[in-house]
């Protein structure tokens, strides 16, 4: 997808939640991408899953401190991966915590 005034955006972020990526926080991060036009993937080493997809994202089966790169493109690609990076930094421990 290559469009005039779509803009592109990526960051690398470190897991930091125990339990993994699992269903829960998979299915948090499809209704944060649900908010924003852009579309939004997440990848781990050569797996790439549409944010979208609670499916894709849980075949990733990413582990506590593992690097995955989210990558946005559209008209609000910037908030988009700034609104689920925070939620791989800091986010999912505190919404779930330690209690699943």
């Amino acid at each position: 997808m290559d469009v005039t005034g779509m803009g592109k955006e990526s960051r690398v972020v470190r897991l930091n939640y125990e339990f993994g990526l699992h269903a829960r926080p998979a299915a948090k991060i499809v209704e944060i991408v649900s908010c924003f036009k852009s579309e939004v993937c997440i990848e781990k080493g050569k797996q790439q899953a549409r944010a979208r997809s609670v499916i894709e994202l849980l075949a990733l089966a990413a582990q506590n401190g593992e690097r995955l790169r989210i990558f946005a493109e559209g008209e609000d690609a910037e908030s988009a991966v700034e609104a689920v990076a925070s939620l791989f930094e800091h986010g999912f421990q505190e919404m779930f915590g330690r209690n699943l």
